[in-house]
């Protein structure tokens, strides 16, 4: 019989494509219903528009996916022609616009078995929850779901428990998640919700997909059908429709209708092929059944509305007579509230401060209190024969009348000037807005005398005349450094605007850099100190005006007393830039012909400042010249063993050597201590560079004698090239320092030119350890907590803190940090940071009982061999009150090698305090078995880039198994870290792994979420 339809559809669209030929392809609009993200689902359906071009190539189809309320919105103003849309949304543009429906989906399954032309809801909980077995057991338990209205997540679902006697829209509570489905997953995981109603087949899709274990979830209520692949909970309701719009002509209807019953495509996630129309009888009876839109409301006769609501009418009209009683006697109490309202707010104007009063559009007084005539002068008696008219004088009658019809409009506050009966005039501050009493404009006014308030501010004025015309710059501050006042003066100078500076901390506005142009901290700002402090003090400085130029000047701070108490200071300051200037001048000029104030006394070579002079003249006259910055390897190392006088004569004899490599036209400088420079022109040839570089290498590896004795050294030396790397002397300077420092790294004795990475990555380090010592200022790092694991019991036994840094909201890794921490000289601070918060949170979780095991806490080599290490570790105890006991110190590999003796000592001695002490990362150092023996180790970390993908790597496998066994014959526990995946768990838990950390359980946490992980 189908073979027969598609037949008789196939000439009738054959006689269709003859006609169409004689004219242009038309364009047919499809919309597709999507819960997915739009690309993901326009991805499935494109397929589509070649299919129905392979059977109806006079058309072209363009085909679009769009939310449902986006969809229905384009349906009704015409862009689509077709559409394909679950039932409900059919049912919903069926009514509402008169759509028909063409054809209805079949979907396939992966396996090719079933052809799917229904589908329906699934209830499912997780398979952990032991409380949930059947539809009773749902009630007072919260459901989570896609959205209130979804045909196969809630209307099904909401039958099913209907007939089972549960109405769960009143005894259980509904948590709407919104699509996609994953998100009812995540709210049975982390607890939000105790059951999920699922559309069949979409947890066989997300096991699949990998996103849920197989057995995760449990179904309640299970329906198993041997026609039917998947599981269910109820009954099954007709598949998608597709639908034609009241756009096309019936012609291509036809066209496209037989189109679709004669595609027939591979196994796909949306369709497979399509069928005849279902009838969507029961989708339509469902959704009315439960009010789903467009059957919100349910229209009535009046014979049925009395048949069906004949005792709740009868009951209706005696209540309104028994309310008619009850009026009567609410009314008799009203008017006995009223009068006791009226008595009220006598009561309030005669003790009201402000003068309250109200008064008709003509100015006529209804009301007034006490206040108000006190205020004029008048007694209540001659004051009520007054009007507005009468004490307002400072606006003329149009005036008034005018702003009176304002105030009718709108609430107003205004300022103006009554006169007393005495006919003295006082200033006023008047709130007023419009009323309506018995029908009638009233005016509500309340007048406050503000006579004080107005002198005041003539005495500011003056004051402020008087510091506008003192000759230094002015400015006051509260006792917490915000601005309060400042003067013209002070404006000029630092070029601002009062609103610049008004209501802000002076310092961040005006003197938060160095000349340099560095930050310049609060807390190191003597102007700063002086001010909070409330101690008068006169300070030197440079404030920075807007537009970026140093200001010089004196500061003079004096606090302000009132009533014996600080409230804030005044801060005068004098600009001294011609005394700067006069300064600066004189000493240029003593230096110019000072001898020893352009030379160095050691070696007799120019120093810095004449180093800082040529530089600027030859970058005036545009040479292009190489800057040779020279650091001595090791001459600490010498200087220390041999003592300053040896380390002199070697610094003389290194300065011959220079001059002996270089021609005698090259500029060589000693900068200080045991760093050279030496600047030599290069036009156009760099290769010269190299031959005296290799030359001066040459001669170093040959030995200094020195009194007698024979010593070593190299140099490490950065070359820039002006104006090829630089545009200015700063910059030439920094760039050669960069690639010196690069030439540290490449291994010493050698030289290398500056590139711009070495700038960069420089200003990178830079960058981050200030920000970093920001954070550690402002407290910004922060301690995130990685739960350690019984494989066995699946239980908490311990816990790793790990340190975050957010930056701007944003994580910064310790992998970046941490180093540039080492490097620069932070990591003390850091590590004592760590230590507190470590402590104060295994002090307050063993309070609370939460945690039985030990908080494990990182300890850097720079903290173990820093002489202070023990007596900062028994302060911080003693700090935090925490047990010893509780704590466990990890250390790593590297840091035993640091002194391997001194660190037995070391760890016996936190031993003895009361710690527990883990060697981290095992396996990526090369520890001496000799030594790991000795060591007082109660645990070895094992690193994870052994545990990652062991499987897969046999020979991670011998060395995991034999680390296991070596903790084991040293009665040491051992933890694999970084265990991401069961197969990695597995193949620990089969070689007697004793813990596990890693994503597999718990990613690093706040403290708070970790604490519930506890409980």
């Amino acid at each position: 019989m189908k073979y027969f339809i598609y037949l008789f559809l196939s000439l009738l669209l054959g006689l269709d494509l003859y006609a169409s030929t004689l004219d242009k392809k038309q364009v047919i609009n499809i919309g597709v219903l999507s819960f997915r993200p739009i690309s993901e689902n326009q991805k499935i359906w494109l397929p589509l528009r070649e299919e129905l071009h392979k059977y109806a190539p006079q058309f072209d189809f363009n085909i679009t996916s769009y939310p449902q309320n986006q969809l229905v919105k384009k349906i009704a103003q015409g862009k689509f022609d077709f559409a394909v849309v679950h039932p409900g949304a059919y049912v919903e543009l069926e009514t509402e616009y008169g759509v028909s429906n063409i054809a209805s989906l079949v979907r396939q399954t992966k396996d090719g078995k079933y052809h799917l032309k229904n589908y329906g809801g699934v209830i499912a909980v997780l398979s952990s929850n032991k409380d949930i077995h059947s539809l009773k057991d749902v009630i007072g338990k919260t459901i989570a779901t896609t959205h209130k209205e979804g045909f196969a997540v809630m209307l099904v679902q909401r039958e099913l428990f209907h007939n089972a006697g549960v109405d769960i829209t009143k005894e259980c509570n509904i948590l709407y998640t919104g699509q996609p489905m994953d998100k009812v997953v995540e709210s049975l995981r982390e607890h939000k919700a105790d059951v999920g109603f699922f559309r069949t087949g979409y947890i066989e899709e997300l096991i699949a997909r990998g996103k849920i274990k197989p057995g995760e979830l449990r179904i309640i209520h299970k329906i198993v059908n041997d026609n039917y692949p998947y599981a269910h909970s109820t009954p099954l309701y007709p598949e998608w429709a597709v639908l034609a719009t009241s756009k096309p002509k019936a012609k291509t209807v036809k066209a496209v209708t037989a189109a679709l019953y004669q595609i027939h495509s591979g196994t796909s996630l949306a369709y497979h092929e399509f069928s005849m129309p279902l009838s969507y009888k029961s989708t339509r009876e469902l959704m009315q059944k439960y009010h789903v839109f467009p059957f919100e409301q349910t229209r009535m006769s009046i014979k049925e509305v009395i048949q069906t609501y004949f005792y709740e009418i009868i009951g209706l009209l005696l209540f309104l007579a028994f309310g008619g009683v009850v009026m009567a006697v609410i009314y008799r109490y009203q008017m006995l509230h009223i009068e006791k309202q009226s008595e009220q707010i006598k009561l309030i104007l005669s003790n009201a401060s402000d003068g309250i009063h109200v008064h008709d559009p003509d100015g006529n007084l209804l009301m007034f209190s006490d206040s108000f005539a006190n205020m004029l002068g008048y007694t209540r008696e001659e004051l009520s024969k007054l009007s507005l008219y009468d004490w307002d004088h400072y606006f003329d009658h149009n005036e008034i009348k005018t702003m009176i019809k304002k105030v009718m409009d709108a609430p107003r506050i205004f300022e103006t000037k009554h006169t007393r009966k005495d006919g003295t005039i006082f200033d006023v501050e008047i709130f007023s807005k419009g009323i309506v009493i018995d029908d009638q404009n009233y005016i509500y006014a309340s007048a406050r005398d503000i006579s004080e308030r107005k002198n005041n501010e003539i005495r500011l004025l003056q004051h402020k005349i008087i510091f506008d015309n003192i000759a230094e710059g002015v400015y006051a501050v509260d006792r917490f450094n915000m601005c309060t006042f400042i003067n013209d003066v002070a404006l000029d100078l630092l070029g601002l605007k009062e609103e610049d500076i008004l209501g802000k901390n002076p310092h961040n506005v005006f003197h938060s850099k160095y000349s340099d142009g560095n930050v310049y901290e609060n807390e190191k700002c003597p102007v700063q100190t002086a001010v909070i402090s409330g101690i008068p003090k006169n300070i030197e400085e440079e404030f920075v005006r807007k537009d970026g130029s140093l200001l010089p000047v004196f500061i003079t701070v004096a606090p302000i007393i009132k009533d014996d108490v600080f409230i804030g200071s005044v801060v005068t300051f004098a600009d001294i830039s011609k005394q700067k200037a006069d300064q600066k001048k004189l000493m240029m000029e003593r230096e110019k012909f000072g001898y020893l104030a352009h030379h160095d006394s050691l070696t007799n070579l120019p120093n810095r400042l004449s180093l800082i002079e040529h530089l600027e003249s030859q970058c005036s006259r545009q040479n292009r010249f190489a800057f040779m910055f020279f650091d001595m390897d090791g001459f600490k190392e010498i200087n220390d063993s041999y003592g300053h006088q040896f380390g002199d004569k070697l610094l003389i004899e290194i300065a011959g050597v220079l001059k002996k490599v270089f021609p005698p036209e090259a500029f060589i400088v000693r900068t200080g201590g045991d760093e050279f420079v030496v600047v030599i022109e290069c036009q156009n040839d760099d290769d010269i560079i190299n031959i005296y570089m290799n030359d001066l290498i040459d001669i170093l590896n040959h030995s200094f004698k020195i009194d007698a004795i024979e010593v070593y050294i190299t140099a490490s030396v950065g070359i820039a090239i002006y104006p090829d790397d630089a545009k200015t002397t700063k910059e030439l300077m920094q760039n050669a320092d960069a690639a010196m420092y690069n030439a540290k790294k490449m291994g010493k004795n050698t030289f290398s030119f500056y590139n711009v990475s070495l700038t960069q990555n420089a200003l990178h380090k830079t960058t981050v350890a200030t920000n970093l010592k920001k954070a550690l200022f402002n407290r910004d790092l922060m301690l995130f907590f990685q739960p350690q694991i019984d494989p066995y019991s699946q239980k908490i036994i311990g816990v790793e803190a790990l340190l975050r840094w957010f930056l701007e909201d944003e994580a910064v890794s310790p992998a970046i940090f941490i180093p540039i921490a080492e490097e620069m000289g932070l990591i003390l601070e850091i590590g004592e940071f760590v230590l507190k918060e470590s402590f104060t949170a295994a002090k307050e979780l063993s309070d609370k009982k939460l945690l039985s095991g030990r908080l494990s806490v990182n300890v850097s080599v720079r903290q173990l061999v820093h002489p202070n290490f023990l007596s900062s570790l028994e302060e911080i105890l003693k700090e935090t009150r925490c047990d010893p006991s509780s704590i466990e110190l990890e250390i790593t590999e590297s840091s035993i090698l640091e002194n391997p003796s001194g660190m037995v000592v070391l760890l016996n001695k936190l031993k003895k305090i009361g710690f527990h002490i883990s060697i981290d990362d095992f396996g990526t150092g090369y520890s001496s078995m000799a030594y790991l023996k000795n060591l007082p180790i109660d645990k070895l970390k094992i690193d994870q880039s052994f545990i990652r993908d062991i499987k897969k790597e046999p020979k991670n496998q011998t060395i995991v198994k034999t680390m296991i066994a070596l903790a084991k014959g040293l009665d040491m526990k051992v933890l694999a870290e970084g265990v991401e995946t069961q197969e990695e768990l597995e193949f620990l838990k089969d070689n007697g792994i004793d813990s596990i950390q890693g994503y597999y359980y718990h990613k690093p946490m706040p403290l708070g979420d970790f604490e519930k992980a506890l409980q």
